[in-house]
């Protein structure tokens, strides 16, 4: 878990900034479902085009919901994103959780763990879900993922 945690807070967080110097975040909340259900325990990530932005992250709920952090403060900053969107599940297709202590990254290197989402969603190399953040953002889109 260590190991996950360590490399998801460098990926949302970057360079780290000041609190004097750091950008203004906008609320960002969405939306995502999975064949037309919600998907819980997923990891939504939003990784920058553009130099100089830090990333955010956020976790769905059971209803697929979720709000973006960037860092440990609220929201993202404006600018254009690559969207991932990755939910790792044990042998028996349980969510694995960060919250119970486990390390990601070795139950996915034994094989006792695996990414249930498929690559065109999961992998940032493959990815087509996209996201332009304003200041003042209307409704998020929700990201209508599917299995096949």
């Amino acid at each position: 878990m260590r190991c996950f945690c360590l490399v998801l807070a460098l990926m949302v967080t970057g360079c780290s900034s000041s609190p004097d110097d750091a950008p203004e975040l906008v609320e960002y909340t969405g939306v995502v479902t999975l064949d037309g259900q919600p998907l819980g325990d997923a990891v939504v990530m939003f990784h920058p085009t553009q130099p100089g932005l830090n990333g955010a992250a956020g976790q769905t709920n059971a209803d697929g919901e979720f709000s973006l952090v960037t860092g440990n403060r609220s929201g993202v900053t404006p600018g254009n994103y690559k969207v991932t969107v990755s939910r790792i599940v044990t042998k028996d297709g349980s969510p694995v959780s960060t919250d119970e202590g486990m390390d990601i990254e070795q139950l996915r290197m034994s094989g006792d763990a695996s990414e249930s989402i498929p690559d065109k969603y999961s992998a940032l190399e493959q990815t087509q879900l996209t996201a332009d953040i304003t200041d003042s953002p209307e409704t998020p889109p929700s990201f209508e993922l599917t299995s096949s």
